[in-house]
């Protein structure tokens, strides 16, 4: 009996010892992998505070963008972008117009998808890499920026004018649409809280009155000017709400610079580009078929009136009634096929029958010529000669990114899950 009772103690003996070795095994393993994450969450830390900060994320003819500039401009249009969405979903909820509806949640699909990484990602390293261009064609025309225009035009997008109302100047007319959509917009307009149940907000009659009121304008200063106390009250309390994205003083500084050399550069291009542009008058018969169409084209070489068949026959019913007057347009106004058959066309000749994605047409060209353009068609020219001065510099250019650079494209902020969905 002793022997049996010593063999069994024996036995239980050794499988606690062969417990204790698993145990142990098993905090090893166990301790092994906490170290293994926790070297992986601080490698990661590292990277992302320290080290990729400070790596060029993309360097322009020898010119190094850091990634911290580059996730600053991304934070601050995302944020741009969040402010433009909580608009039209505040209009969206507030109205009970169908049609409204349907337009605000077209505009605020697009502001998803300019919102997706990828997009805002490379939309601002575009900005980047013209702005590099635009510093240089601009220092290259002897145009400077001094630290008193850009204080300027700080009080001037805070409102605040201490010697007076200014002149307007064409710089102040000019709302950008590049680096200061990043900052314009923020400042004069505070990002709306967004919630299922917004605050309600004047509906707008038609797009053009949503687009106005998502814009800021240029107003005159009001009545009781902003005194230098209230100025430096707005401005840092702008600073402290951007503050999160890493946004100074000295940051906000400099992109107002940056915006000041394309304003310069825009007034410099301007006065040597002539206030005309190529345009062509046309009218035009719409049909399903190129059978139909050929069979009009026919009648029309037999001396029938066009007006009548255009008006029988046409299924751009905008224009049918009056022989599918087009009136006078430009490049860029029309569909490519048909802007290539129009301005390809004399004078008189009936041009066709041309396929675009409506149909079949036949274009008749009533007038071909240099016309005079101001205003908003005006800036649209040197909007195209500075994108002309741009291309040139990208196509000699050296633009080079980092291999991991779509990684560091920040995600926030985002538009909430509630009225994202």
């Amino acid at each position: 009996m002793a022997k049996k009772t010593t063999k069994n103690s024996l036995g239980r003996v050794g499988r606690v010892e062969r417990e204790q070795h698993y145990n142990r095994i098993l905090q090893i393993v166990t301790i092994s992998v906490i170290a293994v994450v926790v070297l992986v969450t601080l490698v990661g830390f590292v990277l992302n505070t320290w080290v990729y900060p400070n790596q060029p994320i993309l360097t322009v003819d020898g010119e190094e963008i850091p990634t911290s500039m580059f996730e600053k401009r991304v934070k601050l249009e995302r944020d741009r972008l969040l402010n433009e969405y909580s608009l039209y979903y505040s209009l969206y909820s507030n109205s009970t117009d169908a049609t409204l509806q349907q337009q605000y949640q077209y505009f605020m699909s697009q502001v998803q998808y300019q919102m997706q990484t990828e997009v805002v990602g490379q939309s601002v390293a575009n900005q980047l890499i013209d702005e590099e261009f635009i510093m240089r064609e601009a220092n290259s025309r002897g145009i400077e920026v001094t630290d008193q225009e850009v204080t300027d035009y700080m009080h001037f997008l805070f409102g605040y004018f201490p010697d007076g109302e200014p002149e307007p100047t064409p710089t102040m007319e000019m709302l950008p649409t590049s680096t200061l959509s990043a900052t314009q917009l923020a400042m004069i307009t505070p990002t709306p809280e967004v919630t299922p149940t917004p605050t309600v907000v004047e509906e707008t009659n038609s797009e053009e009155d949503t687009a106005a009121e998502a814009t800021p304008t240029t107003a005159a200063p009001e009545e009781t000017p902003m005194t230098q106390e209230e100025y430096q009250t707005s401005l840092q309390a702008y600073i402290d709400r951007v503050g999160e994205y890493g946004v100074d003083e000295a940051f906000l500084r400099d992109l107002i610079r940056r915006q000041l050399y394309r304003d310069k550069l825009n007034e410099d291009i301007a006065k040597g580009v002539l206030p005309q542009r190529e345009e062509v008058w046309a009218r035009h018969i719409l049909v399903e078929t190129e059978e139909e169409a050929q069979d009009i084209l026919d009648q029309l070489n037999e001396g029938a009136d066009w007006g009548e068949l255009a008006a029988e026959y046409s299924t751009d019913t905008s224009n049918a009634p009056n022989g599918g007057d087009l009136g006078w347009f430009a490049h860029g106004d029309m569909v490519t096929p048909f802007e290539d058959a129009a301005f390809a066309g004399e004078v008189g000749e009936i041009v066709g029958p041309v396929q675009t994605d409506f149909g079949y047409h036949l274009i008749q060209i009533v007038g071909h010529e240099m016309r005079p353009v101001g205003g908003t068609d005006f800036d649209a020219l040197v909007t195209t000669a500075l994108t002309e001065v741009l291309n040139t510099y990208k196509e000699n250019g050296d633009v080079v990114f980092a291999d991991n650079w779509e990684a560091r494209i920040p995600t926030k902020p985002s538009i909430p899950l509630a009225t994202g969905q």
